[in-house]
């Protein structure tokens, strides 16, 4: 186990694989996949889309692996390669294509949605938790105010002096 900063956020290295075996299959899931699909728009991309070379350019709306609606294939990034440096716990990210700005718009794209994925993992968490808090707060008042009146009603009942009053 080590500390990071001064926060003293503590680290189980016993852990550690079994977090980056996870991050691994999330980085590779459709999830990602589809994420960066969308935003390069890649469907319409022939160097990524090859059902495209093979209909023609005014195939782009035509059936293809892409297509809206279409829930028989998951979306994937052929190519895309993730895997942990060693003796680091940094994850790499390669895409393999002969288009080279194709290759690091995908890698690039599929980093950031992986980070951005996360991001909002948490913010859902912190969301649920939150209202999870909330709940067990109006719980907690409702409990105070039923208490606040017994104890009114009591002292009310058997004439008690209440010295604040």
């Amino acid at each position: 186990m080590f500390a990071i900063g001064d926060a003293g956020m503590q680290f189980d290295n016993r852990n550690f694989d079994y977090v980056v075996t996870t991050q691994l299959a999330v980085m590779d899931s459709p999830a990602i996949a589809e994420q960066v699909i969308r935003e390069l728009r890649l469907d319409r991309n022939p160097s990524f889309n090859t059902a495209l070379k093979k209909k023609g350019p005014r195939a782009a709306g035509l059936a293809s692996q892409f297509e809206v609606g279409r829930t028989d294939l998951a979306p994937e990034l052929p190519g895309l390669t993730v895997r942990r440096r060693p003796d680091t716990y940094l994850l790499e990210v390669i895409y393999r294509s002969t288009d080279p700005l194709l290759a690091t718009a995908i890698a690039n794209s599929a980093s950031q949605a992986f980070v951005q994925q996360g991001f909002m993992t948490r913010y859902q968490n912190a969301a649920e938790l939150s209202k999870w808090l909330n709940k067990q707060l109006e719980e907690l008042k409702a409990k105070l105010e039923r208490s606040q009146k017994a104890m009114r009603d009591y002292e009310k009942e058997n004439n008690v002096i209440n010295p604040e009053d």
